[in-house]
């Protein structure tokens, strides 16, 4: 997320001094002067201290000659839900990291946001709206039919601010150990491409950023997360679904549980892309255990699911299981299987 503004004129770069300050504790920096990510043009993005500006948290921002915004020290112009840009607080991202954020926010990387090294995370964050992604995604990026009914990310399908005409924001995010999972507001990156249930996200495809994925690769209401088999190792775009309990004798009628409830089932008539008779909503719990088989849950544990192909994966179908079995595939919700 690159913070999106209005107010953009050909200048000369702002004089910054590269990662010879801090974002995080804004420090490094003289009196009447802020840290931020500047970006000028085509140049990389860069840590510097500009002249801090008056806007405040929360209140509208601009993008000033030079690279940088006018928002107060400490925060960054941002982009929030379908309106203009707002000044967001930079935040530590890394766990129990200070500045955190307020209550109904989350601390997220952006892929070219405070990221000074191509080859480790941001080292800094940027609050951002929290959301739910079932209720704050429109899967087929238009309105015209599988439209949101939240509006924690704005009501339209396409950004209407003066910053980003066309970008529509969507709610992301990723399957988390530490923090727990928290899914917030961002730009719906690749909005102009095709990226949904299985479509692959690579270079190729436009779905990655330098190289690499985030969680804002794919289209709204889908998530970098599966692989098309166990033979195929690149990374695809796989839709969010609506998990319900699966397992042998217990997978409702004509075992219809096995691809969520409507209408955020891992089918064509609630979702894009491609879908077979293998696919089924696997609930997110499965995702949040740790290296050492220690699960730690978050409000999306068994309420949120990501649709997966058991045929390509050699995979026994969840309605075919025992419950045991059923449990250790994600069949299942932690309650119904006793996953402590």
């Amino acid at each position: 997320m690159r913070p999106h503004g209005d107010d953009v004129h050909d200048a000369t770069p702002a004089e910054a001094m590269p990662e010879s300050c801090s974002p995080i504790e804004q420090d490094g920096c003289a009196p009447g002067e802020k840290c931020t990510w500047i970006l000028y043009g085509n140049a990389p993005g860069r840590i510097g201290c500009v002249p801090a500006g008056s806007a405040a948290f929360g209140s509208a921002c601009h993008e000033l000659a030079g690279g940088y915004d006018d928002c107060v020290a400490g925060a960054l112009c941002g982009l929030r839900a379908d309106i203009e840009p707002v000044c967001e607080a930079i935040c530590d991202n890394r766990l129990g990291g200070t500045p955190m954020c307020g209550s109904g926010l989350a601390c997220t990387s952006f892929p070219d946001v405070f990221r000074v090294d191509p080859f480790r995370p941001p080292i800094a964050g940027v609050c951002a709206p929290l959301c739910d992604p079932l209720a704050d995604n429109d899967v087929d990026g238009n309105g015209s039919a599988f439209t949101r009914t939240g509006s924690a990310c704005g009501s339209a399908s396409t950004y209407t601010g003066s910053g980003a005409p066309g970008v529509a924001n969507g709610c992301y995010g990723m399957p988390s150990v530490f923090p727990p999972t928290a899914f917030v507001c961002m730009p719906d990156a690749h909005h102009s491409v095709t990226l949904h249930n299985r479509n692959a996200c690579t270079e190729f495809t436009g779905c990655t950023f330098d190289g690499a994925i985030y969680a804002n690769s794919c289209n709204q209401g889908y998530e970098p997360l599966v692989h098309a088999s166990t033979a195929v190792t690149t990374t695809f775009c796989a839709a969010l679904c609506a998990p319900l309990d699966c397992y042998a004798g217990n997978c409702g009628s004509n075992n219809a549980n096995r691809v969520g409830a409507a209408p955020h089932r891992c089918a064509p008539t609630d979702a894009l892309g491609t879908f077979g008779s293998g696919d089924e909503c696997r609930y997110w719990w499965l995702d949040e255990i740790d290296g050492s088989g220690h699960w730690h849950p978050s409000p999306f544990s068994n309420t949120l699911g990501v649709c997966v192909d058991r045929d390509a994966f050699g995979q026994l179908r969840c309605e075919t299981l025992p419950l045991a079995q059923a449990t250790q595939l994600g069949c299942v919700s932690t309650t119904t299987g006793g996953v402590p």
